[in-house]
C-alpha cells in the first residue's frame, strides 16, 4: 500500500482470479471501502498469473499449493469441496440427480467424492470441462449439471437459493486459496 506526504488516498493494487473476484470478491469490496475510504483499491482479475513486482501489485489471490517463485504466500483458508446444482433442478433426488445429471469437470475429484460418499461412481460420456472455475459456476447456474465447488465460491449463491448443496462428504481440495505477495525488505 502505497501513501505519500499530500494525504492523497492510500492505493492497494491486487490480482485475482476471475471467479474469486466475480463470485466473492466483488460483493464485498463496496463494504471494504465503506470501511476504509482512505484506501484506493485497484483488482486485476485474470487467469494468468502476472509477475507482482513487475505489473506494480501490492497483492495477488492465488489457487494453488502455496509455493511461487519470488513470492511469499499466506494460506487464506483450507478449502473443502462438495457437489452444488441449480436449486431449480434439485427437485429430482440427490441420488437421481448425482447417477443422472453430467458431472462437470469430471477431472476434478469426482471419485474421491463418490468414494467417501460410498456411492458408485457413475459411467457418464465424458461431461464437460471448463478452464475456469467462473465459467464452471455459469454452467451450474445454467443447469448443465453438477460441480465439485469450494465453499468461498458457492457461499453467495448458497445463501441466496440459487444453488442448492447435495448431501454427501465435503472433501479435501488438494489446493488452497493464498495470499501472495513479492518478496521486500
Amino acid at each position: 500500500v502505497q501513501m505519500n506526504a499530500t494525504r492523497e488516498p492510500a492505493t492497494l493494487r491486487l490480482t485475482v482470479l476471475p471467479s474469486v473476484y466475480q463470485y466473492f470478491l466483488a460483493d464485498r469490496l463496496p463494504q471494504f471501502r465503506q470501511l476504509h475510504p482512505d484506501i484506493k483499491v485497484t483488482v486485476v482479475p485474470t487467469m494468468a498469473v502476472l509477475d507482482l513486482a513487475e505489473k506494480q501489485l501490492d497483492f495477488g489471490i492465488r489457487n494453488g499449493h502455496g509455493h511461487w517463485p519470488g513470492l511469499m504466500a499466506q494460506a487464506l483458508q483450507t478449502e473443502t469441496l462438495f457437489p452444488v446444482v441449480a436449486t431449480s433442478l434439485y427437485q429430482a433426488e440427490p441420488a437421481t440427480l448425482l447417477q443422472t445429471m453430467p458431472l462437470l469437470n469430471p477431472y476434478d475429484d469426482w471419485a474421491r467424492w463418490f468414494r467417501q460418499a460410498g456411492l458408485p461412481l457413475p459411467q457418464q460420456p465424458d461431461a464437460a470441462s471448463f478452464p475456469d472455475k467462473s465459467a464452471l459456476l455459469d454452467a451450474v447456474l445454467a443447469q448443465q449439471g453438477i460441480a465439485l465447488l469450494p465453499e468461498l465460491l458457492c457461499r453467495d449463491l448458497l445463501a441466496s437459493g440459487q444453488l442448492s448443496r447435495i448431501p454427501g462428504p465435503a472433501i479435501q481440495a488438494s489446493r488452497a486459496y493464498y495470499l501472495v505477495w513479492p518478496q521486500r525488505p
